[in-house]
């Protein structure tokens, strides 16, 4: 109960002093004292002024460190929120114990007193006084209030609730009346907070989505988005309103159908990949715009459509700010270009398991041309993946830095590609884009879930590891699995051969050559050689295989290990090869070559790299 928190002589008279004299109502004098006039006055009046100026005190600091804050100590108006939040019904609750705590407004009371019940204003001292004599004298009576959510407004009982606050008190008996509103209120909303409920409260007044959906939640931390959200509701409607056997779409199935189709299936996104544990202070509406809006600008930026998915991925990103980006960038800004490594093992299978767990492994392929006959050949077997993926291909053509997107021959390559597309059956997205050749790709390809190069050896420029400097940077610096399609290749890509040595790039080829064997249906033999340990790595990848029930056949071949693997394919009849990516630094490489630089000088197949 409240009393039990408060002095005892606050709710109990108790025996009267023999000086006690109350000379009018709301008026009290006591003996034993003199005032600044001379006016004799009780050691208990001389206290409850002390009460008063504390309290304005208290007051005049709130006041100071809201404006130094920019926030408002104001008490909220019954009237305004009520109105505000669409008050639908009143129910008699009768007499409660109420937290003071939970007291955040007033009916008619709102000018005098701050948002905790301090007296704004000195002009309210005689009242103020008066309220707690009378309370002194016959306890604490119970104050009358709406109740709206989980706060509550006075409708009679101000004084008395500031001078149980101000002597602290924790508990109030109350006769509560709630009000019902659209939108619950709770004792701890700031007057932002309540305008984002009251857009909320408009809302669902033109939605009526709480009774049409009752378990939905679209409230938001941050105002001024509910119109968008109309926007989207309308243009739902429009989708709708097509189809030409029907004459008129009704407002409430469009709100529905909304919800349903567009909203709730990203907000389960959403609550996937955990932004929510990122980003706790927004709501999940908050999240859902917050997803619409990255995708917007990443699809100016990019050219093309983004996956919703890789979107939430990249937010996660940039609120972990992207741990040792600062320290690559540094690194970069240090190191010349032949000496930099590559990403590191197996990251682009954690982030798109990450994305997509049980999903198809090549969702997006990005098909970087060059404007040479040997493109052609490269699109062929970029659509063989894509249709067994059932995957779209974004195609881009990376242009001088003082090329026009908009001139006829860029618009004929897109329009040339959009027409191979339509003739192999699939899927695609052309982007161009001004900037130098392997960073751009290089940054683009992690938008991507593989991507797919054609290697020019006849035709193309010969260099230490044979095919160019340019190529030999994305080879090594790409953030995802790369696809090489010789210029001579012809392969129906269904006889595999993983090159296999027990490296952690090479465990990532043993991945990608199980999913193909189980969702692609391909032929598979494993080739280990050139190391000491290819017997143990063999083992490794028999034992992972047959956990998969991914049967395969074992090859054991002779050093060195890119003999052995030509050998192989030769033996097998492979068609393709899968494999890690350099093991080496490139520094390293540009002395020495690597298995995979060997092999791309030698073999006329397809060859899956793998990070």
């Amino acid at each position: 109960m409240a009393r039990s928190s408060w002095p005892h002589s606050l709710f109990t008279r108790g025996p009267a002093h023999p000086w006690e004299e109350v000379d009018a109502p709301g008026r009290f004098t006591f003996g034993l004292g003199w005032d600044k006039v001379g006016s004799m006055v009780s050691p208990l009046e001389r206290s409850a002024r002390d009460d008063f100026r504390e309290a304005r005190r208290k007051a005049a600091v709130e006041q100071v460190l809201a404006n130094l804050k920019g926030e408002s100590i104001a008490l909220l108006s019954f009237g305004e929120v009520s109105e505000e939040l669409k008050a639908t019904a009143v129910d008699e609750l009768g007499m409660q114990e109420i937290p003071l705590d939970a007291i955040v407004g007033s009916v008619g009371r709102v000018q005098d007193f701050t948002r905790s019940f301090l007296p704004k204003s000195d002009d309210d001292r005689e009242r103020w006084l008066g309220v707690q004599a009378h309370v002194r004298r016959h306890g604490l009576e119970p104050i009358k209030v709406y109740k709206v959510g989980d706060a509550y407004f006075v409708i009679d009982g101000n004084h008395r609730v500031s001078i149980a606050k101000q002597h602290g008190g924790e508990t109030i008996l109350a006769s509560v009346i709630e009000v019902k509103t659209r939108v619950p209120l709770s004792a701890e909303d700031s007057p932002d907070a309540i305008i984002c409920k009251a857009r909320y409260a408009d809302f669902l007044e033109t939605t009526n989505l709480d009774r049409l959906r009752p378990e939905a939640d679209l409230m938001m931390a941050i105002p001024g988005q509910y119109s968008f959200l109309l926007e989207q509701i309308d243009a739902q409607r429009y989708r709708l309103s097509l189809d030409p056997s029907r004459e008129a779409v009704p407002y409430e199935e469009a709100v529905t159908s909304w919800y349903d189709r567009v909203y709730a299936p990203l907000v389960q996104l959403i609550r996937r990949q955990g932004l929510g544990h990122h980003f706790p202070e927004l709501t999940e509406t908050d999240l859902y715009m917050l997803v619409l809006k990255r995708r917007a600008e990443l699809q100016a930026s990019l050219d093309w459509p983004v996956d919703m998915v890789a979107v939430a991925s990249d937010l996660k990103k940039d609120r972990q700010g992207r741990p040792g980006q600062v320290g690559e960038q540094v690194l970069q800004a240090v190191t010349p270009d032949a000496l930099e490594s590559g990403p590191s093992a197996g990251r682009w299978r954690r982030e798109r398991l990450a994305k997509r767990p049980g999903d198809t492994l090549f969702s997006d392929i990005l098909v970087a041309g060059r404007g040479v006959n040997a493109d052609i050949n490269m699109m062929r077997h970029a659509a063989i993946v894509a249709k067994r993926e059932d995957a779209r291909l974004l195609a881009l053509r990376v242009l001088k830095e003082e090329a026009d997107h908009s001139s006829k021959w860029v618009v004929d390559l897109r329009d040339l590609f959009h027409e191979q597309c339509r003739q192999l059956g699939i899927r695609g997205e052309f982007a161009a884009e001004s900037g130098p050749v392997a960073p751009t790709i290089v940054r683009r390809a992690a938008w991507a879930d593989l991507l797919v190069l054609s290697l020019v050896r006849r035709t193309g420029p010969k260099t230490a590891t044979g095919f160019g400097t340019r190529f030999n940077k994305i080879l090594q610096r790409s953030p995802r699995p790369i696809l090489v399609v010789p210029e001579e290749a012809d392969s129906a890509m269904d006889r595999a051969l993983l090159a296999y040595d027990g490296s952690p790039k090479a465990d990532e080829a043993l991945y990608l050559a199980a999913y193909m064997a189980r969702a692609w249906g391909v032929t598979l033999t494993v080739v280990s050689a050139g190391s000491k340990k290819s017997a143990v790595a063999q083992r490794k990848a028999g034992e992972y295989l047959a956990g998969r029930n991914v049967e395969a056949e074992l090859v054991q071949g002779e050093k060195p290990a890119y003999h052995a693997i030509l050998n192989a394919v030769e033996e097998q009849r492979a068609n393709m090869i899968i494999m890690g990516g350099f093991g080496n630094r490139s520094a390293l490489q540009l002395v020495i070559g690597s298995t995979v630089t060997k092999l791309l000088r030698e073999v006329d197949v397809p060859v899956f790299v793998c990070r």
